[in-house]
């Protein structure tokens, strides 16, 4: 999608409908989906198989969203998170490394000690 300027960006890019889907992802309200055994579940939720199945760790609309601002950075992913606080804590323990670019709003920057010990490493 990076041949596109920002503006069409901004509009298409993260969602590639298939033919008879909408043009535009719908908004997901739903907090469960459903499965056809408990097995399949458990292969959710070990990552083992794609999918949903619970709201609040990820859904159909927040993926679009997150693939959205990974192409719009020019990055490979993005995650969302539901608090500052909880980017804060995700980030610098599991997925920021040395040279690394992150991406903080401005409030972030007034606690710079809770990132010292990533990038010190």
């Amino acid at each position: 999608m990076a041949q596109y300027k920002t503006g069409t960006q901004c509009v298409q890019a993260g969602w590639n409908p298939k033919n008879g889907e909408p043009r535009v992802l719908p908004i997901y309200q739903s907090t469960t989906f459903k499965y056809e055994s408990t097995d399949q579940m458990a292969r959710l939720f070990d990552l083992e198989e794609d999918g949903f199945y619970y709201s609040r760790l990820q859904n159909p609309t927040n993926e679009y969203v997150a693939t959205k601002i990974a192409e719009l950075e020019g990055g490979n992913s993005a995650m969302l998170t539901s608090s500052g606080q909880a980017a804060l804590t995700g980030g610098r323990k599991k997925y920021v490394v040395r040279k690394d670019e992150f991406i903080l709003l401005q409030r972030a920057t007034m606690v710079p000690h809770l990132w010292e010990p990533a990038f010190s490493k």
